[in-house]
């Protein structure tokens, strides 16, 4: 039979994640200030965008994995910048289906509730919807899915991560 994760003591819950859906049928591109959120394309701003994110996500991301997809046709990397402060992170994967699909979104710890993170996904949306895909994905994480909600996104189930113990 089938193995209940939520009381098998070998399994410890991590986290749960909610997959999302926005339908660019029915979604109009979002107006906002744009000036902070530059595009990766060099080696030393795909360095900044692992620190970003490591430092967003609370785990290391190897710059050496970014660097190797800073130059795909189908992943879209971008950065806010305030000054000379690195302050989020997003990516834009799109797929063979003509979906774009919304990766690591996050920002630093202390920026967070400045609505930076809203303006990133403002950013991957438009750049998502002017490249004429249909649908936009994202698995959201609790803190990420008022923002999304509020964006438009539709919420379809969740995914919950387990540890083997």
């Amino acid at each position: 039979g089938a193995i209940n994760l939520e009381k098998d003591k070998r399994f410890e819950f991590v986290y749960n994640q909610i997959n999302m859906s926005l339908n660019f049928e029915k979604h109009d591109c979002l107006d906002f200030s744009e000036k902070n959120i530059k595009k990766v394309d060099t080696s030393y701003l795909g360095k900044i965008f692992a620190k970003v994110a490591s430092a967003s996500f609370g785990y290391n991301v190897n710059y050496k994995t970014i660097l190797k997809i800073i130059d795909s046709k189908n992943i879209d990397l971008y950065l806010y910048k305030i000054v000379d402060n690195f302050l989020c992170c997003g990516i834009i994967f799109y797929d063979s289906l003509n979906n774009a699909g919304l990766h690591m979104i996050g920002t630093v710890p202390d920026e967070r509730g400045k609505g930076i993170g809203k303006q990133m996904t403002q950013k991957l949306i438009n750049e998502a919807k002017s490249k004429n895909k249909s649908y936009c994905v994202l698995h959201a994480s609790k803190m990420g899915k008022p923002i999304y909600l509020k964006l438009g996104f539709k919420e379809y189930g969740d995914i919950k991560t387990y540890r083997i113990l």
